[in-house]
């Protein structure tokens, strides 16, 4: 990401500056996060859902060796 700041006085060069490098970091680094845990769950689901589909398939197999 790229920011342009024009000439101005320091009152108002101070609170961009901290903007930009606390306020707005920590909002990329939130939002990085959140989307981290979000693919974090939706693969351990889908590996939940696997496993499980799978325990069901040889629990069935099981059960229809033995009739």
């Amino acid at each position: 990401m790229e920011y342009t700041m024009g000439v101005g006085t320091l009152e108002k060069a101070i609170p961009v500056r901290h903007y930009l490098l606390f306020e707005k970091w920590w909002t990329d680094k939130c939002r990085l996060l959140l989307v981290e845990f979000a693919a974090l769950f939706l693969s351990s689901s889908i590996i939940f859902k696997m496993q499980s589909r799978q325990v069901v398939r040889s629990w069935a197999t099981a059960r229809m060796s033995l009739i």
